[in-house]
């Protein structure tokens, strides 16, 4: 199915790697197509035709799994939700998914090479991708150089550090050296679940104490199969909840309790 606008995301990322280039080639040109998708960008760099693909990473089934799971948890109060910090598996399967197109790609616009740009979710908000942490894109640039394909470049965009080239690159991991002591690494976040009223227009903003709440979890499952064979290494904590709430807004807070 061809697409004839760009998402969000594809813009902003695109038009930052476009940006990034012209410091090299002030003179690079975008490339005419009528399948505007395929691939997602098309110009000449350097004298060369260039085809390049755009994918997130984390893969949208992350958080398609998340939200499905939280649709169904019924019952006041908080969600601890709980994914595997597996860059590498994310960037390998992108990788592998859009190396069986790059021939395509090719042809479409007579492209001599053929990139990719993996990004982060653009929201900052979104932080299933902790890329502040440079051991993260460590493992993102270890899987481009690891795992098999047909690119010439791949790019990396995050909020924080922009565009970064991963490959080729002269500093990569020796090896995946990750510490499984008490299970597999993992992020997450708490999400809130408990009703308010807000406060009637005009009225001073009021504070509600929900008392002591244990979050139900939700655990993403693992795609690294060293990964399977541990559990998720993750703290549960009890919650002391409270909220502050006005007319148009409100601002809950959750202190954890320290288990005794």
């Amino acid at each position: 199915m061809t697409r004839l606008e760009q998402t969000a995301e594809e813009s902003i990322t695109e038009s930052s790697l476009l940006n990034h280039l012209k410091q090299s080639d002030p003179n690079l040109t975008d490339i005419e197509r009528e399948l505007k998708d395929r691939p997602d960008l098309a110009f000449i760099f350097n004298g060369r035709r260039v085809a390049c693909e755009c994918v997130q990473i984390p893969p949208h089934r992350v958080l398609k799994y998340v939200h499905t799971r939280f649709k169904k948890i019924k019952g006041n109060g908080a969600v601890q939700i709980v994914w595997p910090q597996e860059p590498h598996i994310w960037a390998k399967d992108a990788i592998e998914a859009k190396t069986k197109k790059t021939g395509a790609y090719r042809k479409n616009v007579n492209a001599d090479e053929v990139w990719l740009l993996l990004h982060s979710p653009v929201n900052e908000r979104d932080t299933t991708l902790r890329y502040e942490n440079q051991i993260i894109v460590e493992l993102i640039k270890y899987a481009a150089a690891h795992t098999k394909h047909k690119f010439s470049n791949i790019y990396f965009w995050d909020p924080k550090n922009g565009i970064q080239k991963i490959y080729p690159s002269n500093r990569i991991l020796a090896s995946l050296d990750i510490n499984f002591e008490g299970g597999y690494p993992t992020d997450g976040f708490l999400i809130g679940t408990l009703p308010f009223t807000t406060a009637a227009e005009g009225e001073a903003p009021y504070e509600i104490y929900y008392g002591i709440i244990e979050p139900e979890v939700i655990i993403v499952p693992p795609m690294d199969p060293e990964f399977k064979r541990h559990k998720p290494r993750f703290k549960l904590r009890r919650y002391r909840v409270s909220a502050v709430v006005s007319a148009t807004s409100a601002d809950f807070k959750y202190e954890p309790i320290e288990q005794e």
